[in-house]
């Protein structure tokens, strides 16, 4: 009878091993590695740190000479590799399986606008041990001389330069202090007229309203370019030990991808430096993903826009719907976006009828035709839609709600907030830090107005994390604000977001009231301190 238990139990103990031998997990770097067999350097396609020359085209050969060969680590070396991406990117990684870029500790200095390591298309890649920069700097310090009718004049001050691209964003900007301030904020400039060099460290920049004379601002002259890391419709990404010290546009953007490792990240100004700012946009944005998210270790600071952002985008039913037929537009305005629609095979989300940002009526996509003219997307179901589904309705993808881990991880002395988490499939934020956050340090938003972000979030827990001076720009009525954004005549009876805890975090000048979860149900809030 004993031999009969120990093999039952052998028995369970393997099918449990097999049940989860696809299962992606957090790994270690020293582990990853061992997936890699094969090493090339790039020193032998003419990438050589330290010699003042442009490396891109070198990295370029290397990696697409390389990047079909699975199991294959390319290894750069410690010092410092220039590129000039051109508003394009550095290389590609696309179509590949089981590649590696291991920096050793190399710096990556971009020279202009561009991305520089797209994953596209593949699976099992890592990149780690990099730091990314960039000359010149994509934002500058000025002082305001003058102002005049939709222009104003100000001066570069020293360590930056000045730039005859569109200034797309601007921002109060406190010297003493060497940080954004409250006041003046205006952001993603709609004018596409240069700025004007007028000699002698002076600039005249083409702006909507001008901020006051003698006062400094941040000048961006780029806010979305191209990501540092984008990585698109691809599985299995694992990220280590990245320092992110300057890009025009975000540090790591995620769109149609299912599983994602970040690992020793440091988004933020290098050490020593007085400079104004990182990177340009978010540090992190994960769009449409799927699988598992996590984001151990890492560190956030000084940047453009968000920490972390997690979200898929809502369609919208353009008109009613006909048997198993239904026609949608992309829910963020003048914008067309079908890579993002729901692909065959996807379970396709309809908010209900009283209440559209909480999912109700599922359906399986059978077959999706674009309408690039229209644009509209034309999806055939697997069971006909109910006639009284109104136009307008969100749709939304029952499988890009990702798993995620958030733990050990700090947000601080960015313009805007520190983690959107739009998720229902549960997400974990455990042990980290937000400081000094201009805004809200968490946001739990469904946006059924602006940036269509959807759709909701659900078993959410937030525990012994602690929050200091949450809020200062005073734009937010909360630390950990959850809501519901939503358009003029949009049906909204009930919660719109469900299960979230809050345990064994602090609060020290947050304001009274640190915490408002609307749009809600099934709140807990255990052992919570407020100083």
């Amino acid at each position: 009878m004993k031999s009969v238990k120990i093999l039952a139990l052998c028995l369970f103990v393997l099918l449990h091993a097999i049940s989860r031998a696809g299962e992606f997990t957090p790994k270690s770097l020293s582990d990853t590695l061992k997936e890699y067999d094969r090493t090339v350097d790039v020193r032998a396609y003419g990438a050589i740190p330290n010699d003042g020359v442009d490396d891109t085209g070198a990295i370029r050969r290397a990696i697409s000479e390389n990047a079909q060969k699975k199991g294959t680590r390319i290894r750069f070396e410690n010092g410092v590799y220039e590129v000039d991406p051109q508003g394009g990117v550095v290389a590609e990684i696309r179509g590949s399986e089981g590649l590696m870029l291991d920096g050793n500790g190399a710096t990556i200095l971009s020279k202009s606008r561009g991305g520089i390591f797209p994953i596209i298309n593949s699976k099992n890649v890592a990149i780690a041990s990099f730091t990314f920069d960039s000359r010149p700097l994509p934002f500058a310090v000025a002082k305001v001389l003058s102002a005049g009718k939709g222009y104003f004049d100000a001066e570069i001050q020293d360590g930056y330069e000045c730039r005859t691209s569109p200034v797309r964003a601007i921002n109060a900007y406190d010297p003493i202090k060497n940080a954004l301030s409250k006041g003046f904020d205006l952001y993603q400039l709609q004018s596409d007229k240069a700025a004007e060099d007028l000699g002698g460290g002076k600039i005249r920049v083409y702006a909507d309203r001008a901020p006051d004379k003698g006062t400094f601002v941040l000048l961006r002259y780029e806010v979305y370019g191209d990501a540092i890391v984008r990585i698109g419709n691809s599985e299995n990404t694992r990220l280590y030990n990245l320092n992110l010290h300057s890009h025009a546009g975000m540090g790591i953007y995620a769109e149609m991808s299912k599983n994602i490792l970040l690992d020793n990240f440091y988004v933020g100004i290098p050490e020593g430096s007085s400079r104004a700012m990182s990177i340009t946009a978010d540090a992190t944005h994960f769009n449409v993903c799927k699988g598992s998210l996590f984001v151990f270790n890492s560190s956030f600071s000084r940047m453009g826009d968000d920490a972390m952002n997690v979200h898929q985008m809502y369609w919208i039913l353009s008109a009613p719907p006909d048997g198993n037929t239904v026609k949608l537009k992309f829910g963020k305005k003048n914008l067309f976006c079908p890579h993002l629609a729901p692909r065959e095979g996807e379970t396709v989300e309809f908010g209900e009828q009283n209440n559209w940002l909480k999912p109700g009526d599922a359906r399986k996509v059978v077959s999706k035709k674009i309408d690039h003219k229209n644009k509209i997307v034309e999806l055939v179901l697997d069971a006909p839609m109910p006639k009284n589904t109104a136009v307008g309705t969100p749709a939304s993808i029952r499988d890009a709600n990702v798993k995620l881990v958030v733990k050990n991880c700090k947000s601080y002395a960015n313009r805007a907030r520190g983690f959107l988490i739009q998720t229902r499939n549960g997400a974990l934020i455990e042990n980290c830090l937000f400081k000094d956050n201009t805004m809200m340090p968490i946001l739990i938003e469904n946006d059924n107005n602006y940036w269509f972000e959807g759709a909701g979030t659900s078993n959410l827990s937030i525990r012994n994390c602690r929050f200091i001076n949450a809020n200062t720009w005073g734009l937010s009525p909360a630390t950990i604000y959850a809501r519901a954004n939503i358009s003029n005549g949009t049906p909204k009876t009930g919660a719109v977001h469900e299960n979230i805890t809050i345990e064994n975090c602090s609060f020290e000048n947050c304001g009274s009231n640190p915490i408002i979860l609307s749009d809600t149900a099934n709140v807990k809030l255990v052992n919570n301190k407020i100083n």
